[in-house]
């Protein structure tokens, strides 16, 4: 630390705190992100029976299918956007006879989707997304 012109200049120990701080938040992203990725993966490995033909699959190769509608536009104070609906209201489709699970009847599935807060597309390798106003898919 030096005094130049009567203001005390600790630029580098300013620098090394920062680089110190720097190198701490890295390792704690990647601790983090390490975590992130064992979750998905302990999730992915849940097996989920089908109502209809009573088969367990697991998660990933059961169709998300979600409900998008349009809330309308009123006047200038809102609406003309889309909103998603929640996961309770959403379909699981069978990878083996195709019948569509509400997840509505499956609370614990919910519950755990969504504690895990892990997003959908990390969960499924299909996910659909379904405008109410175009008619389906």
């Amino acid at each position: 630390m030096q005094f130049i012109g009567g203001i005390m200049d600790n630029t580098e120990e300013v620098t090394k705190q920062i680089a110190k701080l720097g190198n701490q938040i890295a390792r704690t992203l990647a601790k983090t992100e390490a975590q992130h990725k064992r979750v998905v993966a302990t999730v992915r490995t849940l097996q989920v029976r089908c109502a209809q033909c009573e088969t367990f699959s697991p998660l990933p190769a059961w169709t998300f299918i979600q409900d998008r509608y349009l809330v309308p536009t009123r006047g200038y104070t809102g609406g003309g956007y889309y909103n998603d609906s929640s996961i309770e209201t959403c379909h699981l489709q069978c990878p083996q006879c195709n019948y569509r699970n509400y997840l509505y009847q499956r609370t614990a599935l919910t519950t755990l989707i969504k504690q895990s807060r892990v997003p959908l597309k990390d969960l499924f390798d299909t996910n659909i997304l379904v405008d109410e106003n175009s008619g389906g898919f």
